[in-house]
């Protein structure tokens, strides 16, 4: 050992334990002496115990058997602790205490091994002890359901994705390079991940606020998705049509503005060309929005409600990931067919599917110079209007009538103002 390392590594690990211990400390009640330190293991305590375990590494570089023999004996005197305080008169207490303070015997021993993941792991452990109040209320509120939903989506999450191949397939001629697994595979998750989101939005705020605050957060990655979620949403309780609605044209209004962002990054004069027409129509989304959530009053009322069963509904993200291969695969086929390599074509087709495709396109043309700003902004313009008119069939067709003409609706007049104010920026120009 050279240097002053150890001082400053045992200073961590008795901040960790201090950190800890203070915790306990406000945790549990005072015992019946004056000062309140008889029967509660508080911040002296657990430093003290921090110190012990990084000891114990000091001295394991030496004998390594001396670590594990210090945290059983550890382990053995908190059990007895434990057991005799059951045996005492009054409220019994659960093992939180002593499992905190063998972790933080573990924590300070970790501080000689790697420090970096100790400190890590040691204000995790305070957070997780810090969050006892809300685990007590939020805990038993939970159903069996919904803790199998959240499994299954961190299993589809952290070990579907990663093997599914990360490459495109090797398809017919034109529908050459056109499909990844791994692609589809991610959308259909985010699907499912936004219909999660909004489970929990909704059981949390009711359906007036719950549905529009999950709309503009999957805004921010998939409006084509919120539109779908949203849909199932609907048609499993209609009476949720209205916010629902809301949810998927607040999901547009967050779409345009990242157009106008994802653009800028790559060439700020595009992206400043499209802050009239995009920000007209995301304008005419929330307008839209607030006129709809007028009619959405009467959905928090005690008669009405969402029958809310599984957080995590693959079904519905299968089928639109069916959809999804499928308008790909047309664009690319309709693309193909008629001939034509122009950008306007090539947008019309690409907005079947997405449109952050086309404007990282047409943003990387024109800053090459092979295509110039107007052209770039009237092709983005098309993508966005193909999108549209898809998110409206696709909002008839999963939500029905009264999610579906209220989706409708607000695209229509949203573009109707996005393309006035294009129209004027064309006559100026």
């Amino acid at each position: 050992m050279t240097g002053p390392f150890w001082l400053w590594e045992s200073l961590y690990a008795g901040g960790l334990g201090l950190i800890i211990g203070l915790e306990r400390e406000q945790a549990r009640p005072a015992g019946p002496d004056e000062e309140g330190y008889l029967h509660r293991k508080g911040a002296r305590t657990f430093t003290l115990i921090a110190l012990y375990g990084y000891a114990s590494a000091l001295a394991g570089e030496r004998h390594p058997s001396l670590p594990v023999v210090a945290l059983l004996v550890l382990g053995l005197v908190l059990s007895a602790l434990h057991v005799a305080r059951r045996k005492m008169p009054g409220p019994v207490e659960d093992v939180t205490t002593e499992v905190a303070a063998l972790g933080t015997a573990v924590l300070g021993l970790l501080v000689r091994v790697h420090l970096h993941a100790a400190v890590t792991l040691g204000l995790l452990a305070a957070a997780v002890l810090l969050a006892k109040p809300w685990s007590r209320t939020l805990v038993p509120k939970l159903r069996r359901q919904e803790l199998s939903g959240t499994l299954q989506l961190l299993v589809a999450l952290l070990i579907v994705v990663p093997l599914v191949p990360n490459r495109t397939l090797e398809l017919w001629g034109p529908l050459r390079g056109v499909l990844n697994p791994r692609t589809v595979v991610v959308f259909v998750l985010l699907t499912a991940s936004i219909g999660y989101v909004g489970y929990f939005m909704v059981r949390l705020l009711g359906p007036r606020r719950g549905l529009p605050l999950t709309g503009l957060v999957g805004g921010l990655t998939s409006s084509t998705a919120v539109t779908l979620a949203m849909g199932e949403r609907a048609r499993e309780a209609p009476s949720v049509a209205a916010s629902a609605a809301v949810a998927a044209l607040l999901a547009c209004a967050v779409m345009m503005v990242r157009v106008v962002v994802v653009t800028a990054v790559i060439f700020p004069p595009l992206g400043l060309a499209l802050v009239p027409p995009a920000g007209a129509m995301a304008i005419g989304y929330v307008g839209a929005s607030v006129l709809l959530g007028r009619g959405a009053g009467a959905q928090d009322e005690p008669g009405v409600r969402l029958s809310l069963n599984n957080p995590f509904e693959l079904g519905p993200a299968l089928r639109f990931g069916a959809l999804y291969v499928g308008v790909i695969l047309g664009a690319r086929l309709l693309s193909h067919s008629l001939g034509a390599g122009g950008l306007y074509l090539a947008a019309a087709a690409a907005g079947l599917a997405d449109v952050d495709s086309l404007t990282l396109a047409a943003a990387r043309l024109c800053k090459d110079g092979a295509e110039t700003i107007p052209v770039g902004t009237t092709a983005i313009w098309i993508a966005v209007v193909t999108n549209s008119l898809v998110k409206g069939g696709l909002a008839l067709s999963t939500g029905g009538q009264p999610y579906g003409l209220r989706v409708l609706a607000g695209h229509g007049g949203a573009l109707l103002l996005g393309g006035l104010v294009l129209v004027w920026v064309w006559l100026r120009s």
